[in-house]
C-alpha cells in the first residue's frame, strides 16, 4: 500500500459513509484514521481502505481530491475510482 502522491477512498459500514483524502504516505495516513486520530473520521471507525489513485504530483493531487469532494456524488466518486484507482477491498459500500 505504499506510494507518494495519492488520494483514497475510505469507507465506513458503522456510519455508512465514504471518505476521500490525500497523502503522501498511505500507510502512515490510513493508521492514522483507524486509530481514531483525526477528527471527522474517527467516529466512522472501523474504516476499509477501498482504493487509491495515484498522482504525479502534489498539485495534482490536490487538485482530483477536490474534484472528488466537490462532486459530493457517491456514485460518480465509486465509479472513477474504480476506473482509476487501485482496488484495495471490493466488499464494502455495495
Amino acid at each position: 500500500m505504499e506510494g507518494k502522491n495519492c488520494v483514497y477512498l475510505l469507507f465506513s459500514e458503522k456510519i455508512n459513509k465514504f471518505y476521500i483524502g490525500k497523502t503522501t504516505d498511505i500507510n502512515r495516513r490510513f493508521i492514522e484514521h483507524t486509530l481514531g486520530e483525526e477528527k471527522y473520521t474517527r467516529a466512522g471507525r472501523p474504516w476499509r481502505l477501498l482504493s487509491i489513485i495515484k498522482c504525479a504530483t502534489e498539485s495534482g493531487m490536490t487538485k482530483l481530491e477536490n474534484k472528488l469532494k466537490k462532486s459530493k456524488n457517491k456514485t460518480y466518486t465509486k465509479w472513477f475510482f474504480e476506473k482509476y484507482g487501485v482496488k484495495i477491498d471490493n466488499s464494502a459500500g455495495r
